[in-house]
């Protein structure tokens, strides 16, 4: 299967999870309520904190199964036997000291009602079994990443993505709103994706091969996945203190007006991440201009998104208000809007994020977050104290700019890519500026800045668009275009 095609299959699978939130989460806030909905948001955005203890092993996996380890499945099994092996005693340490810990900590911190309180003493159980599912789940997206299978990856994302949206709805619905049902559900949809899963990578992946562990596998792996378990642990935590920090700052129920933007723009990344995770298997092992004409092209195709970053900021006003409420839009438009920016700079800086690592300099992907988390850190306290939602979603703008920054100085970043890079931006900037940041605030002039906004992007991204676009998009067609392994993106 082609690269393009292999992008449109992963890409598929992880839209849905986009329609299904788009469908649900009005439902799902009206049913909890937005307290148990802040939460809840925070206990899941700490789950995958528990994902940092794993060493990296998915990644390693995906590094070595397309690298060394391409050509000889017995070794593939062994790796992958020898990972789940180090991921069972450290998740499940891990998982008990975080999660034994955590329902007290954060009845405390967000200053949560006796009702709320008396709801998180049973949540250990459910949040240790979901820590442990994350960590082991890994391994087995790693090993498919590595040996290309992305059909079998986007099924399972798919699947994955149905359960932990659908089951945690319908058990608010339908049986209990209170936050241990709610993680009793989401741990179910996560034991079915981790069983299915192993059953895969054994019986289709390593053609029935008995598991066998391997020290020197082990050893190998932790020499890359180290430090990408170092990075992702710091990335993790920092990650999770907006939401933390501003629950524990301004109360529970202003994360809503912080994590529904977040999650909104959040899933923008769901294009250049199916992309990037197909592209990197290629990057392993690429050198110079092969990887120079790489890069810039998946650039070029992930800059293609901008105008609909724009879109958004410039209709994000009515979209709240519709999709929401009248007074969330009120409250929270700043914040999408800003947020809308964010993770723009975000995809662009994935790109080097994954150039790193590709290139086995991992090591650096953890300094430049290191560097960076405690001026992060700073910023949310002031950004929460002084202007609530909106202010961490400002500081989560900044920190992602650093973070693109520092890559790009690391990736030696080619002036003719920051070039286009600095094109793109433009029209966005000036989409966030001019847009309407509130229902009030929409007039005849706004909304005639706004789509001049819009119009802009769409002639900067198709002015720099990849020279060969038409042949990329013929290539997700099956059937339809067959290019060389030079041509493909």
């Amino acid at each position: 299967m082609s690269t393009g095609r292999n992008f449109a299959v992963n890409l598929g699978g992880n839209l849905l999870g986009l329609v299904l939130f788009a469908a649900l989460t009005p439902v799902y806030l009206h049913a909890i309520g937005p307290e148990r909905y802040g939460v809840v948001a925070v206990i899941l955005s700490l789950s995958t904190y528990v994902a940092t203890f794993n060493f990296g092993m998915g990644p390693a996996l995906t590094y070595f199964v397309s690298g060394e380890l391409q050509d000889d499945i017995a070794a593939q099994s062994e790796a992958y036997w020898s990972a789940m092996a180090l991921s069972l005693p450290i998740g499940l340490i891990a998982s008990v000291i975080i999660f034994g810990l955590l329902p007290l900590g954060l009845a405390e911190l967000m200053h949560l009602s006796p009702a709320i309180r008396q709801e998180m003493r049973g949540a250990v159980v459910p949040l240790v079994g979901i820590g442990l599912c994350i960590v082991l789940a890994s391994n087995a997206r790693g090993v498919w990443n590595g040996r290309h299978a992305f059909l079998t990856l986007a099924i399972f994302s798919s699947i994955d993505t149905v359960l932990t949206i659908l089951l945690p709805v319908l058990t608010a619905v339908f049986v209990s709103n209170e936050i241990s049902a709610l993680l009793y559900a989401t741990l179910t949809a996560r034991v079915v994706i981790l069983l299915s899963a192993m059953a895969v990578s054994s019986w289709r992946m390593f053609q029935h091969r008995l598991p066998r562990v391997s020290l020197r596998r082990i050893r190998m792996m932790l020499g890359y996945g180290g430090w990408v378990s170092l990075g992702t642990l710091v990335e993790t935590v920092v990650s999770s203190a907006d939401r933390l920090i501003l629950g524990t700052v301004s109360g529970a129920a202003q994360i809503a007006l912080y994590s529904i933007p977040l999650s909104v723009t959040s899933r923008s990344m769901t294009i250049p991440l199916s992309l990037l995770s197909v592209i990197f298997p290629k990057l392993v092992g690429s050198e110079g201009d092969r990887e120079q004409a790489l890069l810039s092209k998946t650039i070029r195709f992930v800059l293609l998104l901008t105008p609909g970053y724009v879109l958004v900021a410039a209709v994000s006003a009515p979209l709240l208000r519709y999709w929401i409420s009248p007074s969330f839009a009120d409250s929270a438009t700043w914040s999408l809007q800003i947020l809308t920016l964010a993770l723009w700079i975000e995809a662009i800086s994935a790109i080097y994020f994954f150039q790193l690592n590709a290139r086995g300099n991992a090591r650096a992907n953890f300094l430049i977050v290191l560097v960076v988390s405690a001026p992060y850190v700073a910023m949310l306290l002031v950004g929460a104290w002084l202007y609530g939602a909106a202010g961490v979603a400002f500081a989560y703008l900044v920190r992602n700019t650093l973070l693109l920054v520092g890559r790009g100085v690391f990736a030696e970043i080619r002036r003719d890519d920051f070039r286009v890079i600095a094109i793109n931006v433009a029209p966005l900037l000036l989409g966030v500026l001019v847009a309407p940041h509130q229902w009030g605030g929409m007039t005849m002039l706004s909304v005639a800045a706004a789509a001049l906004a819009v119009l802009l992007s769409l002639i900067a991204c198709l002015w720099t668009r990849p020279h060969d676009l038409k042949e990329m998009a013929l290539g997700m067609i099956p059937g339809r275009f067959q290019r060389s392994p030079d041509a493909s993106l």
